[in-house]
């Protein structure tokens, strides 16, 4: 049995958010849940200095 997450029909629409992926990535490797926060910190904070450098 394999875990996977549930989306509602709306959902299935779209591609699961880039954060929501490495979520469910983290979840399925059994990483801690202060980890799965430190890392989605980071790409949060990564992705906006990225995109804050593109605006310059």
């Amino acid at each position: 049995m394999t875990p996977h997450t549930v989306y509602s029909t709306v959902d299935k629409l779209k591609p699961p958010k880039l954060l929501d992926q490495v979520r469910e990535k983290l979840r399925l490797k059994h990483y801690s849940i202060r980890t799965e926060k430190q890392y989605c910190s980071l790409l949060e904070n990564l992705c906006q200095s990225v995109v804050e450098n593109s605006m310059v």
